[in-house]
């Protein structure tokens, strides 16, 4: 298939594999297609040894990591590649997410998992006697 046909196929909502199906929404595959294509990398992946996958995963963060750098140096964000914020590391968005999960993480540690500052100590006895 060529990169023409890919992209009509894309824009037009047609499956890209098959060329005859409606793709799944938000998707460039019908649901069939799709399918056989997680099947058949599963079936690539679990042939795999230990060590082949060790370095598969290790390609593919070197990979992750190359793009960072690259998109850093561009000042783009380091996510998605749209322009930084402020020449920042990330776009307004991922800025915004990543700010989220920071206070909650510092919540978590402040406070322990069930957000109270001190553990609750059940009384025991009676009370107002």
């Amino acid at each position: 298939m060529s990169k023409a046909d890919y992209d009509f196929y894309k824009i037009h909502g047609i499956c890209v594999k098959c060329g005859r199906s409606d793709a799944e929404p938000g998707h460039v595959m019908c649901g069939v297609c799709a399918g056989k294509q997680a099947e058949s990398r599963l079936a690539k992946w679990s042939a795999l040894s230990a060590e082949e996958k060790d370095a598969a995963r290790a390609k593919g963060r070197e990979k992750r990591n190359a793009l960072r750098r690259k998109r850093r140096a561009d000042g783009l964000c380091i996510y998605c590649g749209k322009p930084g914020y402020n020449g920042g590391a990330c776009c307004y968005e991922h800025m915004l997410e990543n700010r989220r999960r920071q206070r909650e993480r510092t919540a978590k540690k402040s406070f322990g998992e069930a957000g109270r500052s001190m553990p609750i100590v059940q009384q025991t006895g009676t009370s107002g006697v």
